[in-house]
């Protein structure tokens, strides 16, 4: 099983795929929506991570899509804080919990910490 990251803010994220490195949790970034189907193709996945600046629109249809393959994947999605239509949006489209940005920077080690456990999965 993996979790998979959909973004493509290198700067943004590269602490939280520090953090999984660190730890041995697998975590994958995907710069991509089609990344995401490629990585989920061969691969359970256990939590998907949407970056909603970039990735709002694609963000139901994956839900859509991946959600009956892996019914115990849990997805969390983060956005700006200001644009509340777009984090209303991912409620909607089935989103577990869905964040502003400086709240998933705050919680991304305890989200992490509670998809694998100390030791990696």
């Amino acid at each position: 099983m993996i979790g998979v990251y959909l973004t493509s803010d290198l700067f943004f994220s590269s602490r939280v795929m520090s953090l999984a490195r660190s730890h041995g949790w697998p975590l994958e970034m995907a710069p991509s929506a089609d990344a995401v189907r490629r990585k989920a193709a061969d691969r359970a996945v256990r939590l998907l991570i949407i970056d909603l600046g970039k990735f709002a629109p694609q963000a139901p249809e994956l839900i859509e899509e991946l959600k009956p393959r892996f019914p115990e994947m849990e997805v969390i999605a983060y956005g700006p804080h200001v644009d509340a239509a777009t984090l209303e949006a991912a409620r909607s489209a089935g989103c577990d919990q869905v964040l502003s940005q400086g709240q998933f920077n705050q919680l991304a080690g305890q989200i992490l910490q509670q998809t694998w456990g100390g030791d990696g999965f």
